[in-house]
């Protein structure tokens, strides 16, 4: 057994850490043990440890049995559940000495299955709260817990209690330790981090000193590299700051300028003292008016010339509005101004040039003629190019083209190549032409030059030829056409005229036969009666698919559109000709990506256009291949897939296949019948729906037909999950009736 001695105490930490373990502890197995220890010591048969949370048995150990977890106490028969429910309720320790005679508990189900002798029940109880409940039992004698062994279980339990309350306050207080260790080693980084932000930004406030120092010199050195000429005056009108183009300027030394004004330079230099006494005056009317000026100074020269220069005078005030300084800035501008003269010249040159043009040439400016030629006056209507100055070009336009070429100069890099317009003269008269665009600089904007030539007898010409080519075109068309008819008449009465003369024939042998009573005889007028019904059918198709074509084209054919689940719909129609394609020996294998797909559509034409295809397949599909349908979902669409392993479509028969009367086998002894009409009425259904459907096919390989379906919901139609079958064996019969099986 283990014993604690209470007199001897623990003063010493390591003795603590040693017997509790209390950075280690681990409270399942700490309450282990201590389930262990208490049953040895008391001799119990088993025990067990109850939370009181919720009544559940968290622990079970029986003696030197391995602990296991045990489910909620409803649900276990292996304690007495009335001394569970007793110590909960009354805090109380329970002790029976002989179960089986104990007034209070004798009748628990689980001490009469088990006839249990004695119990022992304490509840452990944490600072007066229930924390759990400790079970203990001995199945083989009475009164097996003496009041001794009642209080050293108290006892273990209650110092275990104080230990794992220790540990808990132990852990917390070391949490805490760690937190404030790293929150002070955090700040001692952030003080670390301060101080060599601090140095650095003294070192970098020395290098913006030094770099402010040398932008300064560099700045000096450009301002003297600089061809205009730069200076600054004082409030009172002072030179301080002079460029080396100013003193050239002048001819005068930079100690001369600096603290003098332009009077006491004109005695300097007498040959600009006339020009330096004007500039003063004029400065004089920018300081009395404040604002920035711009303007031209004529300085003359000593080899008789005059230099021309563009000059930005800047007025600058302190903030009680006292002058501060002036500071100038002027470029010479001679030689644009003699280029300014040139042009002018020039100028004058092209527009004689312009004038001798045979196209109208047109200047517009905010969508005003500010010029145009005699050839433009004479396309206007208008007797000499003065009347049109100031028109607004829009009204000789007669649609909104001239707008369109605004946005399109801009985008194309201010230039439009030459383009077939239409414009209105003054007496109404419309003009075709041909105009080319783009900038233009004049008077010192951005303006619109348009070249404008007469065309209206090279579009009498071409619109002549044109009737020529549509005339051809039509008469090829008739042509064309004529053919069309014909080959479709002939297959018509062809198709027409073969079930009549198979029904005729088969009535002529029913009237045979009835004469006859025998089984054989009736069979054989079974037979040839199917065949009358499949030629009936066949008659049936045909004739519904000219009267659906024919509303197709007039525009009366309708849809009923409801919500149904296209995949129970394709699913329904592709199972229903399964025995059709078993007797030709073809396996039809339907496969989808998604179980339920709701969306708007016709359901009977959906139907229609699946029969259509499938019987396609069938038709040119040989014993012993496949018919694939398969179902993928794309969110906003779907797609049906109808692929088969059949003889294909040649290449020069696929971009006609959709075609109305077309079809790839025209002998009049091809294997499968059929008028042409069929795909071209499946592809309208399907265009109908908003959809669209293509073709995949290799000759001798096989063909595939894709329908893409949009996937929308009709909001005033109910959703429909199943559909009815009924009505499927009428419809694979007409579908099918050209199929001879």
């Amino acid at each position: 057994m283990i014993f604690y001695n209470m007199d001897e105490g623990l003063n010493e930490r390591g003795d603590i850490d040693e017997i509790f373990n209390i950075e280690k502890i681990s409270l399942e197995n700490f309450f282990n043990e201590l389930l262990k220890l208490s049953i040895i010591n008391c001799e119990a048969e088993r025990g067990c440890l109850i939370k009181t949370k919720n009544i559940n048995l968290e622990n079970e150990v029986r003696n030197n049995d391995e602990p296991r977890y045990c489910v909620n106490l409803d649900e276990v028969d292996n304690v007495p559940k009335s001394i569970v429910y007793y110590v909960v309720n009354t805090l109380n320790t329970v002790v029976v000495n002989d179960g089986e005679k104990d007034y209070r508990f004798k009748e628990d189900k689980y001490i009469k299955e088990n006839r249990v002798k004695s119990i022992l029940c304490i509840p452990i109880l944490v600072k007066g709260n229930l924390k759990s409940i400790l079970y203990l039992e001995n199945n083989i004698r009475t009164e097996a817990f003496n009041l001794d062994k009642i209080k050293m279980i108290q006892l273990l339990w209650a110092h275990g209690v104080v230990s794992i309350e220790n540990s808990i306050m132990y852990n917390r207080v070391k949490e805490l330790n760690e937190q404030l260790e790293k929150k002070v080693e955090k700040s001692t980084e952030s003080l670390k981090v301060a101080i060599v932000k601090l140095k650095e930004e003294i070192s970098q406030r020395k290098q913006v000193e030094k770099a402010l120092q040398e932008n300064e010199d560099r700045l000096r050195t450009l301002i003297n590299a600089m061809p205009d000429c730069v200076c600054f005056k004082d409030g009172e009108g002072r030179w301080e700051e002079v460029n080396d183009a100013q003193i050239n300027l002048f001819e005068i030394d930079k100690e001369k300028y600096i603290g003098k004004n332009n009077m006491e330079l004109g005695e300097i230099n007498h040959f600009h003292k006339d020009t330096l006494i004007k500039l003063e005056e004029n400065e004089k009317e920018i300081w009395k008016e404040g604002k920035i000026r711009r303007e031209e100074d004529f300085i003359p020269q000593k080899d008789g010339k005059v230099k021309i220069f563009d000059s930005i005078k800047v007025p600058l005030f302190h903030e009680n509005g006292n002058r501060k300084g002036l500071l100038i800035i002027s470029r010479d501008i001679t030689k644009h101004k003699q280029s300014e003269l040139a042009l002018l010249e020039s100028e004058k040159r092209y527009r004689q040039l312009i004038e001798c043009l045979p196209d109208g040439v047109f200047l517009i400016y905010e969508d005003e003629i500010i010029f145009c030629n005699n050839a433009g006056a004479n396309l206007i209507g208008s007797k000499n190019e003065i009347e049109l100055r100031g028109e607004n070009i829009k009204k000789y336009l007669i649609n909104d083209y001239y707008e369109k070429s605004k946005e399109q100069l801009t985008k194309d890099e201010g230039f439009i190549p030459l383009r077939e317009e239409k414009i209105k003269k003054i007496d109404g008269k419309i003009v075709d032409v041909e105009v080319m665009s783009t900038f233009y600089p004049f008077g010192g904007e951005n303006v619109i030059l348009n070249v404008v030539r007469d065309i209206t007898e090279r579009k009498k010409n071409q619109k002549l030829n044109k009737k020529i080519k549509e005339k051809n075109k039509l008469l090829k068309e008739a042509m064309e056409y004529d053919k069309l008819k014909t080959d479709f008449f002939a297959n018509i009465s062809h198709e027409i005229k073969t079930p009549i003369n198979v029904i005729f024939s088969a009535l002529q042998m029913c009237c045979l036969i009835v004469k006859g009573s025998d089984e054989e005889n009736i069979n054989r007028l079974k037979n040839y009666m199917n065949m009358m019904k499949q030629n009936c059918y066949r008659l049936v198709r045909l004739t519904n698919n000219l009267i659906d074509i024919t509303k197709i084209d007039s525009g009366y054919f309708k849809l009923h559109y409801e919500n149904a689940d296209i995949v129970t719909v394709v699913e329904n129609i592709t199972m229903s000709i399964v025995q059709y394609a078993k007797i030709k020996g073809i396996e039809v294998i339907f496969d989808t990506d998604i179980e339920e797909k709701i969306l708007t559509c016709d359901v009977d034409k959906i139907e229609r256009v699946m029969l259509n295809l499938l019987s396609n397949a069938i038709k040119f599909t040989e014993s012993g291949g496949s018919i694939y349908v398969t179902i993928k979902d794309k969110n906003e669409y779907i797609e049906l897939y109808v692929r088969d392993t059949g003889i294909g479509i040649p290449n020069e028969k696929r971009a006609s296949i959709f075609e109305r009367f077309i079809q790839v086998d025209k002998s009049l002894s091809r294997n499968n019948e059929g008028s042409g009409i069929g795909l071209s009425l499946v592809k309208a259904l399907v265009e109908m729906h908003g959809g669209k459907i293509y073709l995949n096919s290799e000759y001798g390989k096989g063909s595939e037909f894709v329908i893409k379906l949009p996937a929308k919901l009709h909001p005033d139609k109910e959703s429909k999950k199943c559909l009815h079958q009924h009505s499927n064996v009428e419809k694979i019969r007409i579908e099918f009736s050209d199929i001879y099986l």
